[in-house]
């Protein structure tokens, strides 16, 4: 079985809770390592920081262009995939964090989108098993 993971990430769309205004200036504006220090400040605690200094690899292409960068952030605020939702059908977990300023958990998927998955058969290691 193969799993994917798409991280910081929100459904996108007229029923998305957009990110602060303070967050996407900090994603926006100034210089690739003020960019770079934003992103670590809003994907890590300062204590899980002062335990791991890094690399990060999930902050992306250091030698991304601006322009590049610029773009991902329009695409970023602009997509919506709230009508694709209900067509997953693989088992997928959400994992949201209350405190994310990035993506706020009011994006968290709403309670009629949850819903209970069967365990896996017998012997499977896959999601729902035991």
């Amino acid at each position: 079985m193969r799993a994917l993971v798409l991280g910081c990430t929100s459904p996108g769309g007229p029923f998305a809770v957009e990110r602060g205004n303070d967050v996407r200036r900090s994603l926006a504006q100034g210089t690739p390592a003020e960019i770079r220090r934003a992103l670590i400040d809003l994907m890590y605690t300062p204590e899980w920081t002062a335990r791991h200094p890094g690399p990060y690899a999930t902050l992306g292409d250091r030698a991304m262009p601006g322009f590049a960068r610029r773009r991902h952030l329009l695409a970023s605020n602009g997509h919506d995939a709230w009508e694709a939702l209900p067509s997953i059908t693989a088992r997928t977990l959400v994992v949201h964090g209350t405190a994310d300023r990035f993506n706020p958990a009011a994006n968290a998927p709403p309670p009629d989108f949850v819903r209970e998955v069967p365990p896996s058969p017998a012997g499977s290691r896959g999601a729902g098993s035991s």
